[in-house]
């Protein structure tokens, strides 16, 4: 059986919003695919207390966020590989420190901007990226 690790960041329960993105993969994986919220070692057993994020939406919102999480997402991400999972998608639209940590896992690892960006690229000559600008705290 495949096991994917779905990388949603922080700590807690689900939100509804990853909730309804892990039940999409499930949903599309084949019968062999085993898709499991990964928040480390002894996965979401081991995880405590309730996301916030760092940003006025919970989530990743700048480049502070991004310096924040990215230190505990990289080791998430090593562990997950030492636990013998197959592949990594991570969930947060910015792909924070993807090419970082795709050099220490050895396994693939699927961020969903840079596959929005490979599927536009399909599908047009040209697009755009907006990005939102968050102003001092």
């Amino acid at each position: 059986m495949r096991k994917i690790a779905f990388i949603g960041g922080g700590k807690g329960s689900l939100s509804p919003e990853l909730a309804r993105r892990q039940e999409i993969l499930r949903k599309t994986a084949s019968p062999d695919t085993q898709i499991d919220y990964y928040g480390g070692k002894g996965s979401i057993e081991s995880r405590e207390g309730e996301y916030k994020g760092t940003g006025k939406f919970g989530a990743i919102e700048d480049e502070y966020g991004l310096a924040y999480h990215f230190p505990g997402t990289a080791r998430i991400i090593v562990e997950a590989d030492e636990e013998g999972y197959d592949a990594i998608i991570l969930s947060c639209g910015g792909d924070p420190g993807f090419f970082a940590i795709y050099e220490a896992a050895g396994i693939p690892i699927i961020g969903s901007d840079t596959t929005a960006r490979h599927v536009c690229s399909l599908i047009s000559h040209r697009f755009t990226l907006l990005k939102r600008v968050c102003p001092g705290r």
